[in-house]
C-alpha cells in the first residue's frame, strides 16, 4: 500500500471515529429533550382537560334564567307573568285547590262570562226548563291523536228547577252538522258539574245541539241550541 492510501485510509478512520463519539454523546441528549418537551405538552392538555368544573359567577346568577327566553323572546315581562298566573289559577281553582292560596276570583269571573256570555236569566221559569248557557267546540285529537276532532262543552242549567233534583241521572248531546249527527251519551252519572263535555269526530264551525237530560226523580228535560264559531 502506498503512503498517499494509507494516509486517506487513517483520514477516512479519523472522520469515522469522530461521527460515532459525536453521535453516541448527541443522540441520548436530543431524545431526551424530545420525550421532555412532550411530556410536557401532555401535562399542560391533561390540566385543561381534567380541571374540576367551576361556575362563573355569571353562570350562577343566571341559573334559574331559561337561555331560550332572552331579549328576543316574543314575550313581554308582564305577558310572561300573565301566563304563570293564569295556569296557577287554572290548575289550583279548577281542581278545587283552594287550600293552596290562590286568589280565584279573576278565575271565577272568566268561568262565569264563559258559562253565561249573554247574562241570560235562570231564576224565573215556571214550569222549569232546561237551558242551555254556552257551547264551546275545542280542537282536539279524537278518535286518535292525529285526528282532527273536537271537544264540545255544553253549559247548562235548570231555569226554576230545583238543585236537590240534580246531579242529573243520564244526559245526551247530539250534534248535528252538514255531515250528519253524532251523540255524546252517559248513563249512570253521579257527579254534579255546570257542564257536560266529551269528544267527537269532525270540527264543524256551525252545528245543531241538543241536550237532553233526565234527573234524579225521573224528569226529562230537553233543548236545543245553534252552535256558531
Amino acid at each position: 500500500m502506498n503512503k498517499s492510501n494509507l494516509g486517506a485510509l487513517i483520514i477516512l478512520g479519523g472522520v469515522a471515529i469522530i461521527g460515532f463519539v459525536w453521535f453516541r454523546r448527541n443522540k441520548p441528549t436530543t431524545s431526551d429533550n424530545q420525550l421532555a418537551e412532550l411530556i410536557a405538552k401532555s401535562n399542560s392538555i391533561a390540566d385543561s382537560i381534567d380541571k374540576p368544573f367551576v361556575y362563573t359567577e355569571e353562570q350562577k346568577k343566571n341559573r334559574f334564567k331559561n337561555p331560550y327566553t332572552s331579549s328576543w323572546s316574543l314575550l313581554s315581562k308582564a305577558e310572561q307573568e300573565q301566563i304563570d298566573k293564569s295556569v296557577t289559577e287554572n290548575v289550583n281553582c279548577g281542581l278545587g285547590l283552594f287550600w293552596a292560596g290562590t286568589d280565584c276570583t279573576d278565575y271565577n269571573i272568566r268561568q262565569q262570562q264563559i258559562a253565561n256570555p249573554n247574562n241570560i236569566s235562570a231564576s224565573n221559569c215556571n214550569p222549569p226548563k232546561l237551558l242551555i248557557m254556552n257551547v264551546e267546540r275545542l280542537d282536539a285529537g279524537f278518535p286518535t291523536p292525529s285526528s282532527n276532532g273536537s271537544l264540545w262543552v255544553v253549559y247548562y242549567t235548570i231555569c226554576g228547577g230545583s238543585a236537590n233534583d240534580l246531579p242529573a241521572k243520564s244526559y245526551k248531546i247530539t250534534v248535528i252538522d252538514s255531515f250528519g249527527s253524532q251523540e255524546i251519551v252517559v248513563d249512570n252519572n253521579f257527579i254534579y258539574t255546570a257542564n257536560f263535555s266529551g269528544n267527537l269526530a269532525r270540527r264543524p264551525k256551525t252545528a245543531v245541539i241538543n241536550l237532553s237530560l233526565t234527573d234524579k226523580n225521573g224528569k226529562n228535560y230537553i233543548q236545543t241550541f245553534n252552535y256558531k264559531e
